[in-house]
């Protein structure tokens, strides 16, 4: 599951974050670094070689199950991917601003849950039981929306947007199908 803050107005404010759960689902995968693979190659998702796979992703909401989240609108599906190294798997998920009111909002932060709760309890999962996610690439500081003095002070270490960021998936678990 992930938890995402923005420091716009129009994305949950960062005071309420709000939680979506990945559906980083990889019925298929096609490898992102091979243009010569049909488009949709059937693999074990559990047993991956070394590389990036393209994958589907959307954002739903925490407490409306099945409705999409705001931040939806900002997955940069086309970016998003699996990344498999020695074994290990992680996901980067990219994100574009979102207009919303008239307002240009961009992502302000990104958590994950990699523990063993399912959404059928995910209302106890507390805030502290998330991750943070790493930053892979950021926006250019000429890239910027009316909240960014707002965000600078609620990650005092940061100084623009993320655009891209990293968080890390047990394959073992049951998230794919």
């Amino acid at each position: 599951m992930l938890q995402s803050n923005s420091a716009a107005t129009t994305t949950p404010a960062a005071a309420a974050p709000t939680a979506t759960t990945p559906a980083t689902t990889t019925t298929s995968t096609t490898p992102a670094h091979n243009a010569e693979e049909p488009a949709t190659v059937a693999q074990d998702v559990k047993a991956l070689k070394d590389g990036e796979y393209n994958i589907t992703a959307e954002a739903l909401k925490f407490y409306e199950e099945g409705r999409p989240s705001m931040a939806a609108a900002a997955i940069d599906i086309d970016k998003t991917k699996l990344i498999v190294k020695n074994g290990q798997y992680s996901v980067n998920v990219s994100f574009k601003s979102i207009t919303f009111g008239g307002l240009n909002g961009y992502l302000g932060n990104l958590k994950y849950y990699d523990g063993d709760k399912t959404h059928e309890n995910r209302k106890e999962i507390q805030d502290s039981e998330f991750k943070d996610s790493t930053i892979v690439e950021n926006y250019s500081a000429s890239e910027t929306d009316n909240f960014v003095d707002v965000y600078k002070k609620e990650f005092p270490g940061r100084t623009v947007y993320p655009k891209t960021v990293n968080y890390n998936v047990d394959k073992n678990k049951n998230r794919f199908k």
